[in-house]
């Protein structure tokens, strides 16, 4: 290789180098024009996210207050219903108590409504739509518990019911299943779906 080639070389690298460190900044800001589109977009897309969570939220409010809204419809239903014609079956009562809570120890229990006579009480569990587990804790837990936060029913009959606004067929079988009452809304009256229980 000559001087003259070397020379040549040397010139070449060079004006390639000129050429990459020129191509270097070109890509280096466009990188960084890139960074700051994206740095932008992404504060829209987290004002937009926060947009959606606070509708979120309130749509979620709205629904829990709707839910509470059915549940306290369907105890105010019953409770007024039962103090009107406190009976079940051919079961007459003297007393209905709501909200009648309890806790002894570690054992702790609300009921929603109690029905009280002189030697038999039922109690009364009310939902807007009663499923399956309804019948299940109040036959598991419910009753159980019953005698032990208030030990002066021990020797009464106790008897269970599971008041709903929705009732079906499935629910009829679950009643006679855990020995329970049934009741629901009849137009504007309770009607006995379940009069087949077990004194517990």
């Amino acid at each position: 290789m000559t001087d003259t080639d070397l020379k040549k070389l040397v010139a070449s690298l060079a004006v390639s180098q000129a050429e990459l460190v020129e191509q270097q900044k070109k890509t280096d800001a466009e990188l960084k024009q890139a960074s700051k589109e994206l740095t932008e977009q992404q504060k829209k897309t987290d004002a937009k996210i926060a947009k959606v969570s606070e509708k979120l939220a309130q749509v979620s409010e709205m629904v829990g207050s709707m839910a509470n809204t059915r549940s306290e419809i369907a105890e105010e239903f019953f409770y007024r219903s039962l103090c009107e014609n406190p009976c079940l079956g051919s079961l007459y009562f003297h007393y209905v108590y709501r909200h009648l809570g309890g806790s002894v120890e570690n054992t702790h229990d609300e009921y929603d409504v109690v029905l009280l006579n002189d030697n038999a009480l039922v109690i009364v569990e009310v939902k807007a739509k009663a499923k399956r587990n309804t019948f299940q804790q109040l036959v598991k837990r419910k009753i159980p518990n019953f005698t032990l936060l208030f030990p002066d029913y021990k020797k009464y009959k106790i008897y269970g019911a599971v008041a709903s606004l929705v009732s079906n067929d499935k629910m009829i079988d679950y009643a006679k299943k855990h020995g329970v009452f049934l009741i629901t809304q009849k137009s504007r009256h309770l009607s006995l779906m379940n009069e087949q229980v077990t004194v517990f």
